[in-house]
């Protein structure tokens, strides 16, 4: 019995990698799937023939010059977002599915391990590790993924979103109201915010506080601290 259990797994593991097209453990990105990714895909390792020190893009000064030498990690984050893209392909076994979706989570694991925490992509990292690990219903992870991403960025709305839809769905409808709010206090005017919050049945113009369409002394002071930071350059979400 463990025998087969143990051929099954290996059996599904190879089904895998021929899905995700491995070369000597390194996926091989289509032309189509670059397309998707944030335009920085195109010039990290393992992609164009891109590798550090010996046949570098052209670009990558430029890219070291807003991430820091994280960039040269960043391969994993792309591999992960193709991944997960894979895992959504039409007919994908729900064993494969779940395979792709852990590739993922493992690959953003490393580049958050090596990465200074000031990295400027790491709210963008967290906040894909809650989408993921919520996918795979470790709904505890996914939900410190998303704490940490707003930890990182206050402002950054798609960490609120994300932690919100996750709530939602597993019934927890006040906590995602809570998460909603705690977005709009430092971003009143957040369409995807609002849009959220009213469909929970909650009044966002009073949350909001738009008669006066002012932030709370504390909301601009935990806005002040993130606004130094660049703009992550990866694709908006959903």
């Amino acid at each position: 019995m463990k025998k087969s259990r143990l051929v099954a797994t290996a059996t599904a593991t190879a089904l895998v990698m021929i899905a995700f097209g491995t070369q000597a453990g390194i996926p091989r990105l289509t032309p189509g799937e670059l397309a998707l990714l944030p335009p920085f895909c195109q010039d990290v390792q393992t992609v164009n023939g891109w590798e550090q020190h010996v046949r570098e893009s052209p670009r990558a000064p430029m890219w070291v010059s807003k991430m820091g030498r994280s960039f040269w990690d960043m391969h994993h984050y792309c591999w992960a977002l193709t991944a997960a893209h894979r895992s959504k392909a039409a007919g994908v076994p729900p064993q494969q599915r779940a395979y792709l979706i852990g590739t993922a989570v493992e690959d953003l694991g490393y580049v958050i391990r090596n990465a200074p925490p000031d990295m400027v992509m790491l709210p963008e990292i967290f906040y894909w590790i809650g989408e993921f690990q919520g996918q795979l219903k470790q709904y505890g992870e996914a939900y410190e993924a998303y704490r940490k991403s707003r930890e990182l960025k206050s402002d950054y709305w798609p960490a609120y979103a994300g932690h919100a839809d996750l709530l939602t769905l597993v019934g927890q409808r006040g906590e995602a109201r809570a998460v909603l709010e705690q977005g709009l206090a430092i971003m009143p005017t957040e369409v995807a915010l609002r849009s959220r919050l009213e469909r929970l049945g909650a009044n966002a113009k009073s949350v909001a506080g738009t008669e006066t369409g002012k932030k709370s002394k504390a909301a601009q002071a935990a806005s002040a601290a993130t606004d130094a930071k660049p703009r992550s350059a990866a694709p908006a979400p959903r």
